[in-house]
Formats: structure tokens, sequence, C-alpha cells
């Protein structure tokens, strides 16, 4: 197996155990001399071949299993899966791996002409998919009012990512500009208004520059 530094990450127990699947550690895994492993995930009881085998097979794969006390089930007519199993009458570990490095130890040749190899598990992704870093897709806990001002109750996805005070300045309400963007059309403005037009006040974050703004709007501090 070629040298790599290239990791797989391990996926969730409850994924392993519904295929009956192993990891293999490069560190902790059977090695011959001069082999370099690479982890991988794999089904633990079976073995695959290349092609279907004729039955030349069945000497090397008995010798293999009795020195595991494992035995390896005949393949069905062409097919290309062989299972293992515990074998002697006493309890054992089906482990596909360690059948693959005896007979790669026993029989290099024989184990290329089969093709023998692991079945190797593919995933998509190793870990649940969320609506990260939400705690819901939608992404609140409810509609109104929210639980906390950011809203989202850790931000992308850290937990103490506004924990100080000096980092509470970024966060709504408690001290900074915040942008604000208002996605309405252009009231109509009336020539005459009763009582009185609308006063909005925008208290100590001050205003920005504004389409709606060019008519009537004063600038002035209150305290």
């Amino acid at each position: 197996m070629a040298s790599t530094n290239n990791h797989v990450p391990t996926p969730p127990g409850a994924l392993l155990t519904a295929y009956g699947a192993r990891t293999l550690d490069p560190v902790a895994a059977q090695v011959l001399p001069d082999q370099q492993l690479q982890s991988t995930v794999y089904v633990a009881n079976r073995l695959l071949m290349r092609r279907p085998s004729g039955g030349e097979h069945r000497r090397l794969f008995n010798e293999v299993g009795a020195g595991l006390q494992l035995r390896l089930d005949d393949p069905a007519e062409g097919s290309r899966c062989v299972r293992v199993s515990p074998g002697g009458g006493g309890p054992a570990t089906p482990d596909a791996w360690r059948v693959l490095q005896a007979v790669r130890a026993k029989d290099k040749a024989r184990l290329r002409s089969l093709g023998l190899g692991l079945d190797h598990l593919m995933f998509a992704a190793t870990s649940p998919i969320t609506g990260s870093p939400f705690h819901s897709a939608f992404p609140f806990h409810s509609a109104f009012p929210f639980h906390s001002a950011f809203p989202f109750h850790s931000a992308f996805p850290f937990h103490s990512a506004f924990g100080g005070p000096v980092a509470q300045y970024g966060m709504l309400g408690f001290g900074a500009t915040q942008p604000v963007n208002l996605v309405l059309p252009t009231p109509v403005r009336q020539a005459t208004v009763t009582p009185r037009r609308p006063v909005i006040a925008v208290l100590d974050t001050g205003c920005g520059e504004h389409d709606w703004f060019t008519e009537g709007c004063s600038t002035r501090s209150t305290r």
C-alpha cells in the first residue's frame, strides 16, 4: 500500500455497527516488513476477490484460517465474496484484515492472482448532516421572540463567540452600529397630513444616508 499522510475520519460507532465494519488503524494494525498503511474502513467478516475462483484457493484459505482459529467459507458459484467466520469450535473475532495479511505473508503471488482484498466502505460524510451551524434549519427555535439577540445560540458555530465585554460590542443591542436593510417600496409622500407627520427618532446609533430621508429630516443630538 502506498505511503500517504491522508487520514480517514472515523465514522460514528452506530454506522460501523450497522455495517459490521472496522476501522484500520495504521498504528495498531498488523503490518508486514516494508509495508506502510493508510487508514480505511472495511467490513470485518468479508473479503472480495477480483475474479471468481475455481477452488484452487481452498487449501490456502484452510491453512490460513486454521492458524487464526477462523474459517473462510467457500463462496457460492460465481461469487466474488469470501466470508470470515469463527472456526475450530472456540471463540474468535472475525477480522478480514488479519486474514488478508496472513494470506499475503504465506503466498503473495496467489493473493495477486485472486485479487483478494478488503471490502471497503465509502461514505459521503462521516458525521451527521445537520443545519449547521444552527440548531434547527429555520434556524430559530421560536419565530418571535428569539432566545438571544444574535439571534442564534452560537455563532458559526462556537459557543463563546461573544463571551467578553469587548466582544459584546459587535452583538445586536450592545453598542455597535448595525447595518439595517429595509426592503420596501418608497412611501408615498402626501402634501398634507392630519394631525401631523410621524416623527422617527434614531437614538444613539446615528442614521446614515437613505433615499427616504431627503426631505424633512433633521439631525440633532438629544440629552
